[in-house]
C-alpha cells in the first residue's frame, strides 16, 4: 500500500469515529459492498497541498464537529508527507437526523 493510500485510511477511520460527521460517499458505494476495499475513502482527495473531505452533518453544532475533525485530521497527518497541506471539509449534505429528532440517520 501506499502512503497516500494508508493515509486516506486513517483519515476515513477518524470521521467514522467523529461525533456528528460522516464521509459523503457517493451512492454508488452500496453496490460496492461486495468488495474489500474501504469505500470511505471516496470521499477524501488527499494533495500534497490540498486535502479536501467531503462529509455529511449526522449532528449538530456544526462549528464544533468540524473543528474537532480538523483537531484529529491535524494530528494523524502530523508525521506523513501531507503534514503542511491545506485542509478543506466540505460538509456536501446535512442529514435530517442532524435537525429532526424524530428522523433515523440515514
Amino acid at each position: 500500500m501506499s502512503e497516500s493510500h494508508d493515509v486516506a485510511r486513517t483519515l476515513a477511520a477518524i470521521l467514522r469515529q467523529q461525533h456528528g460527521l460522516r464521509p459523503a460517499t457517493p451512492m454508488l458505494t452500496r453496490m460496492l459492498s461486495w468488495t474489500d476495499r474501504d469505500t470511505d475513502t471516496l470521499a477524501i482527495d488527499l494533495d500534497p497541498d490540498q486535502i479536501t473531505i467531503r462529509v455529511i452533518a449526522t449532528a449538530l453544532p456544526l462549528p464544533e464537529n468540524l473543528r474537532q475533525a480538523e483537531r484529529q485530521i491535524r494530528a494523524a497527518l502530523a508525521e506523513t508527507a501531507y503534514a503542511e497541506a491545506g485542509l478543506r471539509l466540505i460538509v456536501a449534505d446535512i442529514d435530517a437526523a442532524a435537525v429532526d429528532k424524530t428522523a433515523e440517520p440515514a
